[in-house]
């Protein structure tokens, strides 16, 4: 048992508890053996006909074909099963069974045809290990009857097994028949788009035209950089020319129209001569001559046509000064009309150029859309055209295969009539032992799993888990201590000093002594957590075992409840402690001598409130008293769960001595008194295990009680 009131049961505890529930078990294996007894006598003989069948993971369709590795292919769809235990049960299903019945007319004794539970029962089929073998067996009372049904099921299953294999090759070979012509269509469309994507795009390989649209883009971009360069150096040279000149290049062009053009030439010469002579004929004459009035005139009607020649040609003319250039002007000015001419051709040929690349680039951009499409159409052209062939190939496979019509399984060895029949007398015998006694282990168990008392010194250690001081056997009702039976608890330790209960009780009170050598302990209250644990049987004989070693005891009955002492005793109860306490006798007239060193105060007259005597200031004082006259003090208090008593006495005494019975005592009646003794804080020197039953509950064997009885 374990605290908590929670009950397990341990293997190696299993044949003391079967030891001790033998009664029920033993009952509960009578009536399951005689069960199967029973059915062993009305059994009779039978003979059991097998035969085997191979079930092959693949069809036996020639491997030429590709058919052999797909069509007819066994494979589980689940991991926990395996193909022969699919097989398995359709041989074993009522379409199959029902065919080989109507067969074989096999008919019951009303002259009707078998049912087929009535089969099965009979029918059992089994995997050989490490093959693809089945084994079919079937057995009856007729050894002939066997092996034709186990043959006669076999062949039904084989030729099932061929049509349901026919049936879905010819089921695969219709769908595949209905799908070619969609596979088909879908081919053409898929040929169709591809063809007309690349006419609207005007392109065959996109490959080849992206890597020379790129060359060409580079030719382009090299070709701008050397142009533009060209424009850079001719800038640069006009200009330099326009600030030498002084012009832009409208004024310089019609400079050089001035300069090139014959009638204002000739009318400037003609200017110039006149002036020339008008300055020589002014050294001569005077203003008013009429000569140097008509040089003058002629003079500004030159100037004035020579103006007039000049703005029909150019439109503006500031000055006759104008009109006159060096060979180097003429020539500086020439060169500057023809370098913004130049340069007008070079912007002309980049903007060209520059268009023609921008038209390239726009092409390189779709490009890519275009190879992304073309891809798209390329792989559903691809797929289209792999399912059509897959479709055009399973067809002839499926064909070859419907005609040739191989299923999974065929015979490997058919049934042969019996000569030996099985009978299962012994093995119904030696189920209704195994079972038997299986089921007489788990009745003690589950006994000993609903008793919730502490059976065993173990039991009770690991309930209290106080210090263990002794282990008290228990006293037979066969045994005769004194010649006679006794009604009431023994004073083993006097009556019958050489047994070998009077030793444990020795062996008690030295143990006791050892544990209290730390501390002075005087005072000793005797209790336990329920009735009829034979508390007072130990407080008496442990107060007679201690006197025997010379120490004075007193013994004292403070159970006023259900005193127990006088009778243990054989003593008068008409004073006692209860008397002593009220104030009605002085505790040394209630006292009686029963042996050397002991005085016992019996509990006295029962009085109607005892904790009010125990919990009084007197009994402290007649503690008090106790230990001044005597070595040790022993109280018989009553249970702990019971009343509050032994708790009061424990905290005025040295400390408490648990006494648990095993078989009396039980888990949860312990678990609360163990609480009681906690929240009140006492002193527990240790647990007295008393009534220990069988051989290996206290310390002596057979060869030592032989030796010291």
């Amino acid at each position: 048992m374990e605290s908590g009131g929670e009950s397990t049961i341990q293997l190696d505890r299993a044949f003391p508890i079967v030891k001790r529930r033998w009664l029920p078990a033993s009952v509960v294996f009578a009536a399951i053996f005689t069960v199967f007894y029973i059915a062993a006598q009305k059994d009779r003989p039978v003979y059991i006909a097998e035969g085997e069948i191979l079930i092959e993971k693949v069809s036996s369709t020639p491997s030429v074909t590709g058919v052999g590795s797909e069509v007819g292919l066994l494979d589980p769809l689940t991991k926990e099963n395996s193909p022969l235990d699919t097989e398995a049960e359709i041989i074993s299903s009522v379409p199959i069974v029902e065919q080989t019945i109507a067969a074989l007319q096999l008919k019951n004794s009303e002259g009707k045809l078998v049912e087929y539970s009535d089969v099965l029962k009979n029918l059992k089929l089994s995997k050989v290990q490490s093959s693809d073998i089945l084994t079919i067996s079937y057995q009856d009372e007729n050894p002939k009857k066997a092996a034709t049904f186990v043959n006669s099921l076999i062949e039904v299953y084989l030729e099932d097994d061929i049509l349901r294999k026919r049936a879905e090759l010819t089921a695969t070979r219709e769908f595949i028949e209905a799908k070619l012509p969609d596979a088909e269509y879908t081919l053409s469309q898929a040929e169709q788009e591809l063809r007309q994507f690349k006419e609207e795009n005007n392109f065959f390989a996109l490959q080849e035209e992206a890597a020379a649209a790129t060359q060409l883009m580079t030719g382009l971009q090299q070709r701008i950089t050397d142009t533009q360069s060209q424009i850079a150096s001719t800038n640069s040279r006009y200009n330099a020319l326009q600030n030498q000149l002084g012009m832009n290049p409208k004024q310089a062009a019609q400079r050089t129209v001035i300069s090139q053009s014959t009638a204002i030439q000739e009318a400037r010469q003609q200017l110039q001569e006149a002036e020339a002579q008008l300055a020589v004929e002014k050294t001569r004459l005077t203003e008013n001559h009429p000569t140097i009035i008509d040089l003058q005139d002629k003079v500004a009607t030159l100037r004035s046509m020579l103006q007039s020649r000049v703005g029909d040609v150019s439109g503006s003319l500031k000055s006759i000064g104008n009109l006159e250039f060096s060979q180097m002007e003429q020539e500086l000015t020439q060169e500057l009309v023809s370098l913004e001419s130049e340069r007008q051709g070079l912007n002309s040929q980049i903007s060209a150029l520059a268009q023609l690349q921008s038209g390239y680039q726009e092409r390189l951009n779709v490009l890519p859309q275009l190879e992304q499409e073309e891809r798209r159409l390329e792989r559903q052209l691809e797929l289209a055209q792999a399912t059509y062939s897959q479709l055009q190939q399973k067809l002839q496979e499926v064909r070859l295969a419907e005609s040739q019509s191989l299923g999974n399984a065929s015979l490997v060895s058919p049934a042969l009539v019996p000569d030996k029949p099985i009978s299962k007398k012994s093995l119904y015998q030696a189920m209704g032992i195994f079972l038997g006694g299986l089921a007489g282990v788990a009745t003690a168990l589950l006994l000993e799993v609903q008793d919730r008392s502490i059976k065993s010194v173990g039991e009770a250690k690991a309930q209290l888990q106080f210090a263990l001081l002794g282990v008290i056997p228990q006293v037979r009702k066969s045994n005769r201590l004194l010649g006679h039976r006794r009604s009431i608890p023994q004073i083993i330790v006097r009556d019958n000093p050489r047994s070998l209960i009077s030793e444990a009780y020795r062996m008690l009170q030295t143990k006791l002594k050892f544990a209290c050598a730390e501390q002075s302990v005087k005072t000793i209250v005797v209790t336990s957590a329920i009735a009829k644990e034979g508390k007072s049987t130990i407080a008496a004989n442990l107060a007679a075992a201690i006197s025997q070693v010379g120490r004075r005891v007193l013994l004292v009955d403070a159970d006023l409840r259900r005193p127990l002492q006088h009778e243990i005793w054989n003593l008068g109860n008409e004073m006692g402690l209860g008397n002593t306490i009220s104030g009605q006798v002085d505790f040394h007239l209630a006292l009686q001598p029963t042996m050397p060193n002991l005085d016992v105060l019996t509990a006295g007259t029962l009085a109607p409130n005892p904790i009010a005597l125990l919990d009084s200031q007197r009994m402290v004082s007649l503690m008090e008293e106790f230990a001044d006259r005597y070595d040790f003090i022993i109280l018989d208090a009553p249970p702990l769960n019971v009343a509050a008593d032994a708790s009061i006495l424990g905290k005025m005494s040295d400390g408490i001595l648990w006494v648990v019975r095993p078989g009396v005592a039980d888990s949860t009646s312990t678990t609360v008194a163990r609480e009681i003794v906690e929240q009140s804080r006492q002193t527990v020197l240790g647990v007295v295990i008393n009534g220990a039953i069988g051989e290996n509950e206290y310390s002596y064997d057979r060869a030592q009680r032989s030796v010291y009885a």
